[in-house]
């Protein structure tokens, strides 16, 4: 990385530039006989922030002149990662991606006459397994009284209708029955895979066959996570036996890549409901696909989250240490990488501890929680942007950090939302009121943790943040705790249609 250093600049902190940019130092003399050293600039770091007049201009270009694509699809395009039956190798990926697609409807009957206490208990057996292997994010929230809590809320109190009709609420004479949807296709992001699964679990327990494309960034996990069902088997109360291969007869996963537009298309018109995870790219080009009229569309598009602590949670350096644990927890888990990740942190003024001593104390809880929860290997693009934005808070804030640039802690006094620079960095605000930070919503915030022990004032504020377009306002600590409704979405309600019997009602 080329760094340039000068005595000259006195009007601004210039002495010490770290670009964004590859580049090395040449042995040889200048052929123009100019004196100094010699470099030559290689690129870009991977995903550089543009920052320049010009590179500005060449990404609006590029994207403008980027709608008509030549890429002829190939068949090493298609990818099968987990798949029942065989392929053929002289058939074209959409051939091949037409006939995965044929088998998992075959199999649609199947699932169809599975009883939701079977799927509810196969699902808790293979949680049992993730969570040996660490998952437990995804163990716990597949633990079968949870799974039932969730059902029971996705199909109107009663989890039983998706297996017959039953009375609607106060009727005798009206009945009612969720059958799926039929074919749900999943787009897979690859920051935070977990969530994935969570909406894979929902379609299943809908009794809805599944085609997963995964991200390029997967790197196996998925597979891995539902390999566990191989070989599994669960019996219920009444003797019934649930496989688990069965089960996987009734999923794929696939991977292609996006320029791959045939192969998208062909997924997308075959769905009955899509489901797409990721960022604005990556969304934008599933919503652009074309899609039968009467089925459902779902995206979980990029969004960013910030939370805010009022000063009566600051009211002892007991509570503090508990508030920054959980505050630490919630910056730690995926990295950042979440949609309901904190970047940054409004703090009142007023209480027992500053928000300066709050940050302290914050500190601490980062190198504890980090003994628990070590940061994966950071690559040179993160190490720059934490550096480079480390540098800028030494002249305008207070900095707080480990040595290893695994956690930063950036604190100033200015009501501003900073941008993310990921990689567990923070951002802390001192305010006046928690009401303050209310102006930076718009409909790219998701998630706000909150720390309010006053239940009204907490009320007040979540009503008012609600209306401004936020989806959850958590406690902190729980920020990342996958619950339904989802950004704003009940899923099972997409996942299924509604059919009556008898009535009507009134």
């Amino acid at each position: 990385m080329l760094e340039f250093i000068t005595p000259i600049p006195h009007s601004y902190p210039g002495n010490a530039v770290l670009t964004d940019d590859i580049g090395v130092i040449l042995d040889e003399p200048c052929p123009y006989q100019r004196a100094g050293t010699r470099f030559q600039i290689l690129g870009r770091l991977k995903k550089a922030e543009v920052r320049g007049c010009g590179d500005v201009l060449s990404n609006k270009l590029t994207f403008q002149t980027s709608t008509t694509s030549h890429y002829v699809p190939q068949k090493e395009d298609l990818k099968p990662l987990l798949f029942s039956s065989y392929l053929s190798a002289t058939n074209t990926s959409e051939q091949n991606l037409q006939f995965i697609i044929s088998e998992l409807k075959s199999h649609a009957e199947w699932l169809k006459k599975q009883p939701i206490d079977a799927l509810i208990g196969l699902i808790g057996a293979a949680a049992t397994k993730w969570g040996a292997a660490n998952e437990l994010f995804l163990s716990t929230w597949c633990q079968p009284k949870h799974l039932e809590s969730v059902v029971e809320f996705g199909l109107r109190g009663n989890k039983q209708y998706i297996d017959q009709f039953l009375p609607f609420y106060n009727s005798e004479k009206h009945f009612l029955k969720a059958n799926p949807r039929g074919l749900t296709c999943h787009w897979l992001a690859g920051n935070v895979q977990i969530l994935g699964m969570f909406a894979l679990v929902q379609s299943i327990l809908t009794k809805n066959v599944n085609l997963l494309k995964v991200s390029a960034r997967d790197n196996g996990v998925f597979v891995s996570l539902l390999n566990v069902f191989k070989g599994l088997e669960y019996t219920t109360e009444t003797n019934y036996i649930i496989k688990g291969d069965d089960l996987l007869k009734t999923i794929a996963l696939i991977y292609f890549p996006r320029e791959a537009a045939n192969l998208g298309k062909i997924m997308s018109m075959e769905a009955d409901c899509r489901i797409a995870w990721g960022g604005r790219e990556s969304v934008e080009t599933v919503s652009t696909y074309p899609a039968k009229f009467d089925g459902e569309t779902v995206i979980f598009g990029p969004k960013l989250s910030f939370s805010v602590i009022n000063r009566e949670a600051l009211s002892s350096e007991q509570e503090v240490k508990k508030l920054t644990r959980k505050m630490a927890v919630d910056v730690f888990v995926f990295d950042q990488t979440g949609c309901a990740s904190p970047h940054n942190l409004y703090i009142e003024k007023g209480g027992n501890i500053s928000p300066k001593a709050f940050c302290e104390a914050l500190s601490l809880a980062m190198n504890n929680v980090e003994a628990q929860m070590p940061i994966t290997t950071l690559t040179p693009e993160q190490v720059s942007a934490v550096h480079s934005i480390r540098g800028v808070y030494d002249f305008k804030g207070m900095v707080y950090g480990s040595d290893s640039m695994s956690w930063t802690i950036l604190y100033d006094d200015r009501n501003e939302l900073k941008k993310p620079v990921y990689s567990r960095v923070l951002f802390v605000h001192e305010v006046e009121s928690i009401n303050d930070a209310l102006i930076h919503i718009d409909d790219s915030i998701q998630t706000i943790g909150l720390a309010c022990p006053d239940i009204e004032k907490a009320k007040a504020f979540a009503i008012e943040a609600t209306n401004r377009g936020v989806s959850r306002c958590p406690l902190i600590g729980r920020m990342l705790n996958f619950e339904m409704p989802w950004d704003g979405i009940v899923l099972i309600d997409r996942l299924v249609k509604w059919n009556t019997l008898g009535g009507p009602l009134c």
